[in-house]
């Protein structure tokens, strides 16, 4: 049987008669089993949306470029992150994709929020008098959520980290591996380019998803892109390198410290652009970890909370070294599909020991409500008693509710499935 569903148009939230029951944790027994909390979970990207102006790999304006990515579809994925208890805040455009997850997460076992408010996801409802003592939870601390829950520490920390010329300026000062960097805050800054190594990459200081990065393979290649960085802006140029192995590596703070999720790896596309995430054992997670433990504490005495990662790189030359490459101060790609892992196999522990992997696919259905998994949902394959668990996972279904045309799933199990069992996701997706 699946859970109730409690669905608020617009803002009433006062409707059990008592703000102890309103809320819960954001599943923190994903990562501290005994402790609970309350939290209003709004996912909204507001806070966190790429802007025009830092984007390298083509010209846009900030309503092409929010048109394009569809980013307000992305709002679904935080499902996910909330305990039953929890409140949940959608876009009316997101209802069929929202009622739709609601029975997948069912028939697999994850438990999502009851409570789902359709409000807009204005930022203001966390100001509301019953939900006081409700703890907010965002995509990003950004300006919104620093108006309805004030908390300058966080907020300037997080505006810190999330700039990339800071991270690697901390990084050098403590002694932390980078590549090698140069750091310019206006483009005015640049000398000859005749001077530099190539290839390179050019960095924005403020950019998602490599859509601020651009790989220079010449001086006129460089001066091209560099036509492009507005006067004012940050950057950097760093020294690419070859054959680079892109983790990440996610933690978690609250006021008593910062805990380490887990490591993971990056699917790249082009130059340098996220398509998506995976893990399994054979990650160096204990490494990844230590390599990263000295900035999460720091990251955490600064005033970050809840989720963040870490990205680095693994190079070889001559020896194996990890490279630190960035901070993402926020919840990220990862987050959401390892949530999932979590809630269905136990754990931080258990999810680790699996391999899952999480991309976006493209679909020729105009409608979510036409994908029907079948037998390629998770769940018990073969003989039940086996605990042999594996199959697909619905981790973003929001473009495609809303006519993007894909949606975001993943796969957790045998990793020598994975490769056949993708095909036939693909073809389901494409009939």
């Amino acid at each position: 049987m699946g859970m109730r569903r409690k669905v608020y148009e617009g803002t009433c939230i006062n409707h059990k008669g008592g703000v102890g029951e309103i809320g819960s944790m954001i599943n923190h027994s994903v990562f501290q089993k005994g402790t609970v909390g309350d939290t209003l979970i709004n996912h909204d990207l507001k806070d966190g949306a790429p802007t025009s102006d830092s984007v390298l790999q083509f010209d846009c304006t900030d309503e092409d470029l929010a048109r394009m990515l569809g980013l307000y579809s992305y709002i679904i994925r935080a499902l996910v992150v909330g305990g039953k208890r929890s409140i949940f805040q959608i876009l009316e455009e997101l209802k069929e994709a929202l009622f739709w997850q609601m029975d997948h997460f069912n028939r697999i076992g994850i438990e999502y929020p009851e409570e789902v408010v359709i409000d807009g996801c204005d930022f203001s409802l966390a100001s509301h008098p019953d939900l006081k003592d409700v703890k907010l939870s965002t995509f990003f601390f950004g300006p919104e959520a620093q108006k309805v829950r004030p908390d300058q520490k966080r907020f300037d920390a997080v505006q810190f980290f999330n700039n990339k010329n800071n991270v690697i300026r901390l990084a050098k000062s403590l002694g932390v591996r980078v590549p090698p960097t140069l750091l310019f805050s206006s483009v005015d800054e640049v000398g000859d380019c005749a001077d530099f190594v190539y290839p390179s990459t050019i960095k924005m200081g403020n950019s998602v998803s490599g859509l601020g990065l651009e790989k220079c393979y010449s001086r006129e290649h460089l001066e091209k892109v560099l036509r492009r960085v507005p006067v004012g802006k940050d950057f950097q140029m760093q020294k690419f390198l070859e054959n680079l192995v892109p983790f990440s590596i996610q933690w978690w703070a609250d006021e008593s410290g910062p805990v380490p999720i887990t490591g993971t790896c990056n699917f790249i596309e082009g130059n340098a652009n996220h398509a998506g995430n995976w893990s399994s054992p054979d990650i160096p997670h204990r490494a990844l970890i230590k390599f990263t433990l000295l900035l999460a504490v720091i990251a955490w005495m600064m005033g970050i909370r809840d989720w963040f990662s870490f990205d680095v790189g693994l190079y070889d030359n001559g020896s194996p070294n990890f490279y630190l490459l960035e901070c993402n101060p926020r919840y990220t790609g990862a987050a959401y599909p390892f949530i999932a892992a979590s809630k269905l196999l136990g754990g931080i522990k258990e999810a680790r020991e699996y391999f899952w992997a999480s991309k976006t696919y493209k679909s020729s259905m105009n409608s979510i409500n036409k994908l029907d998994l079948g037998e390629l949902e998770f769940g018990f394959k073969g003989n039940p008693k086996s605990g042999k668990r594996e199959g697909w996972i619905s981790v973003n279904p929001g473009p495609l509710s809303v006519g993007d045309g894909k949606i975001s799933m993943m796969y957790v199990g045998n990793p020598a499935n994975y490769r056949k069992s993708e095909d036939k996701l693909k073809n389901l997706l494409d009939s």
